[in-house]
């Protein structure tokens, strides 16, 4: 970031504008972010103020861009009425003069690079627009870039930050398997050491999936990993994954309500795959609502494919966790 906006200040300077700047679209593309800013002495800064822009707001603008043309104002007052809305915007930061480059990404539009004469009108020669647009190609390089290592920053976060939360809900069951081999050790009437011995095959499986929620992420990275799909009953595989998750939800008091159509289609796929992924589903779900709440499994049969929802009454997920 920080030689990105060098290098704003030295195209600034050359081409002798008062601002040169960066927006990117968001991932949504219905937004755009200023994200890289110079302005000379003198000049006041805009990219607090220009932060996720409606796209639609400027279709005019955008249409330009998409057609990957350069964008060139000689004079803002002079702008045709379609493009009523950006002169608008224009005109409220002051601008008389700008020039606008699509940032393009594998020929798709990631965004603009942008100079602005603000003090005066100014005219761009022609070769000094293809050189902007050079540089708009270098610009769009290198933030792609930025962007693949950030991703793969986030990615890696994800894995160590998965990696560290297995390891740490391996010692729940765990505990709770060495106290039921204690209690188990003690003795107790039949009732008891049936529940005893319900808990610990519970929470065995428990630790299971664990380890191979561990053991599957080594085979995705190193490229190994093959699922077997074959036809099969999803309402079972269903039924297996409630089993491993009522004695948690009786504790709590949580209704575990299943609403399954009598008859469901076969379906392609790994029973044990998609076991571990509705286990994983009712696991949160029922560690995540308070007691006595809800958590509903619901399945239908949706044109060629078989859709199955999980839903409870919990804390929900935060806005930023969502993506």
């Amino acid at each position: 970031d920080l030689e990105i906006e060098r290098a704003l200040c030295l195209l600034g300077q050359f081409s002798q504008v008062d601002r040169s700047y960066v927006f990117l679209f968001k991932e949504d593309r219905r937004r755009m972010d200023n994200t890289h800013e110079w302005c000379v002495e003198g000049i006041a800064p805009q990219k607090a103020i220009l932060q996720a822009l409606e796209i639609a707001q400027f279709p005019w603008w955008i249409a330009c861009l998409e057609r990957q043309e350069n964008i060139y104002i000689p004079a803002v007052a002079a702008l045709p009425p379609e493009a009523s809305a950006e002169k608008a915007l224009l005109e409220a930061q002051g601008i008389q003069s700008l020039v606008a480059v699509p940032l393009l990404s594998a020929n798709e539009l990631m965004g603009f690079l942008g100079f602005d004469a603000v003090r005066t009108t100014k005219v761009w020669s022609p070769e000094t627009l293809a050189l902007l647009r050079m540089v708009g190609d270098i610009f769009a390089n290198a933030l792609q870039r930025q962007q693949i290592d950030n991703e793969r920053t986030r990615l890696e976060r994800m894995r160590t930050d998965f990696i560290n939360d297995a390891s740490h809900e391996l010692r729940t069951p765990l505990t709770t398997i060495i106290m039921m081999v204690d209690l188990l050790q003690g003795g107790g009437d039949p009732e008891e050491l049936n529940d005893y011995w319900r808990v610990l095959r519970s929470e065995l499986d428990r630790a299971r999936l664990l380890i191979e929620d561990l053991l599957t992420l080594g085979r995705l990275e190193s490229g190994r990993i093959h699922l077997a799909t074959q036809t099969l009953d999803i309402a079972e595989v269903i039924e297996h994954a409630l089993q491993s998750v009522r004695l948690l939800a009786r504790d709590k008091s949580i209704k575990l309500a299943v609403e399954l159509p009598e008859t469901l289609p076969p379906v392609l796929g790994n029973a044990y795959a998609l076991l571990q992924i509705f286990v994983n589903l009712l696991n949160n779900a029922v560690k995540f609502t308070t007691h006595q709440g809800q958590v509903t499994v619901r399945a239908r049969a949706d044109s060629e494919t078989v859709v199955v929802t999980v839903s409870d009454t919990g804390i929900g997920i935060a806005e930023a966790e969502l993506p």
